[in-house]
């Protein structure tokens, strides 16, 4: 015990504030690495509460969109898939995120849009919306009561929202 005693006194001689400096480091670098997991955490939680609401919004619309479609029906599949393939592309190449793009495919499809409807109509609400600075599912919203209150067709939609834009 005595000799173990003397060479652990002999080896921190020797090597004097270098456990300390490992122990600083080692600490350090847990606060780092503790920092960068709670980040990730976050992240993780968020990214997962994006895809709740974005699968939430399409199922809503899927419901609105059963009444035109059928229930259960192929063709509603069908339109779906379509919907959910756009919605991302729309979210990857707008300022638009994908919950955004659902709760106006949700908005449009309890209009009573139809496929064609949604997939003309939305691109030119997020001009609106990019216009207006307002929500999508607002400027779809706004389309709908605007159009309809003015009696105008859904085939004269682009040019109407064209000239609402540019005032």
């Amino acid at each position: 015990m005595a000799s173990q005693l003397t060479a652990n006194i002999i080896f921190n001689a020797h090597l004097g504030n270098g456990f300390n400096q490992v122990g600083n480091t080692l600490v350090e670098l847990g606060s780092i690495v503790n920092g960068v997991s709670e980040k990730l955490i976050s992240f993780g939680k968020d990214s997962a509460n994006v895809y709740r609401e974005f699968e939430k919004s399409m199922t809503d619309a899927e419901v609105a969109l059963s009444t035109t479609y059928g229930r259960g029906s192929k063709e509603l599949r069908t339109v779906m898939t379509e919907l959910e393939k756009s919605a991302t592309e729309w979210a990857a190449t707008t300022i638009f995120h994908t919950n955004d793009v659902g709760n106006a495919i949700s908005e449009a499809a309890h209009a009573g849009w139809d496929l064609d409807q949604i997939m003309s109509g939305l691109p030119a609400a997020m001009q609106l919306a990019q216009a207006g600075s307002i929500d999508l599912s607002e400027a779809v919203n706004y389309i709908v009561k605007a159009s309809n209150a003015a009696g105008i067709e859904f085939e004269d939609m682009g040019h109407f929202i064209d000239i609402w834009t540019f005032a």
